[in-house]
């Protein structure tokens, strides 16, 4: 099942990945203005801040920064959106920080990492809601520049579907991003339910 097509929009990339997306691809259809828990892996300041805007003073946004500069920047944020829980740490130890995140409704990674598929599945098994959706860009260079985008692409929803993630819509990113991909889906979703139509 090939999941993907081109994505024209005037908007630059970041933009694109953290706000128009999920729409575009049909998140929105999930009724993401009922979203309450939001959790961000690796995002800009800028999108962090679109995202706690749609969430709204009764939501909360839980961002996980590893860089202390970013997360330096991320703290001083979060001190003007009081529904921004910044958390500098390693994604990939959701244990470290568990404490501090409540389920949540939707997981949005962004990751330029070899393990992009693995840090999301990680953290969903710790803190995304049965029947939650999830938001991963995927960077097919920083997995794996010898092979093609699309044969990496391929790779990744697999591994995303052995952790209990339903791909429904996959998008590439061109020509703002190149060899980018989004992904979007739902988690643990059950036989009835279907992530998007």
């Amino acid at each position: 099942m090939k999941m993907e097509q081109k994505l024209n929009t005037g908007f630059g990339t970041h933009f694109v990945q953290s706000l128009l997306l999920p729409f575009l691809v049909g998140l929105i259809t999930y009724g993401l203005n009922l979203v309450r828990g939001y959790f961000t892996l690796g995002l800009l300041l800028e999108p962090v801040s679109h995202v706690s805007d749609i969430v709204g003073p009764t939501g909360v946004v839980y961002a996980v920064e590893f860089s202390h500069r970013s997360g330096r920047d991320l703290v001083n944020m979060a001190k003007k959106r009081t529904n921004v829980i910044p958390i500098i740490e390693d994604a990939r130890h959701p244990s470290k920080y568990r404490m501090l995140v409540g389920m949540v409704d939707v997981i949005f990674s962004d990751v330029a990492q070899p393990d992009q598929a693995r840090i999301p599945a990680l953290n969903a098994s710790y803190f995304l809601k049965a029947e939650g959706h999830f938001v991963i860009s995927i960077k097919a260079n920083c997995i794996d520049s010898t092979q093609p985008a699309v044969a990496v692409f391929d790779s990744e929803v697999n591994k995303l579907k052995q952790d209990q993630f339903r791909p429904a819509e996959q998008v590439t990113l061109e020509p703002y991003e190149r060899d980018h991909a989004c992904v979007v889906g739902g988690y643990r979703v059950s036989k009835k339910s279907k992530p998007a139509s």
